[in-house]
């Protein structure tokens, strides 16, 4: 059998911690070796257990998600898989500029959540629709305000 894919999982919300360990423990390649709780154990659980994906929740208390990358290594971040509830601008946007390898919403399908840890866990990078739409969104507006700027020069 080959190698499981090593996971962390770090979420402020005891019910997603344990249903996602039990979700994931049903499959043949994945093992979670280790949860967290907040942002400020992150950096720590991904040094100590060196997974192949760590699953980070964006808003916890009393340390958040992107706390928790700022703190992670580039090497350490692109192995990041955002699992957040939220898809707003001020969480998918930082968490991909600091090179987490994915985001998420925890309202996927479990099929959809597998998928893309097998992918992050494989070196690829993943965005889900919501989070890739914000992506092209900001982008779109990047791109106007330099014509703007270019219009008036």
């Amino acid at each position: 059998m080959a190698q499981k894919i090593r996971l962390v999982l770090v979420d402020d919300d005891a019910l997603i911690r344990q249903t996602l360990a039990m979700l994931l423990g049903l499959e043949q390649d994945l093992e979670v070796v280790a949860v967290g709780t907040h942002g400020g154990e992150a950096a720590a659980l991904m040094r100590d257990e060196k997974p192949d994906v760590m699953l980070l929740d964006m808003r916890m208390e009393p340390e958040d998600g992107i706390s928790a990358l700022k703190k992670m290594t580039e090497e350490e971040r692109s192995k990041v898989l955002v699992l957040s509830t939220f898809d707003e601008d001020r969480y998918v946007i930082p968490a991909i500029n600091l090179g987490a390898a994915g985001y998420i919403l925890k309202n996927a399908k479990p099929e959809e959540i597998i998928r893309t840890i097998r992918q992050v866990a494989s070196g690829q990078n993943v965005l889900g629709p919501e989070a890739m739409g914000k992506i092209r969104r900001s982008l779109q507006k990047q791109q106007e305000r330099q014509d703007e700027q270019d219009w008036l020069m």
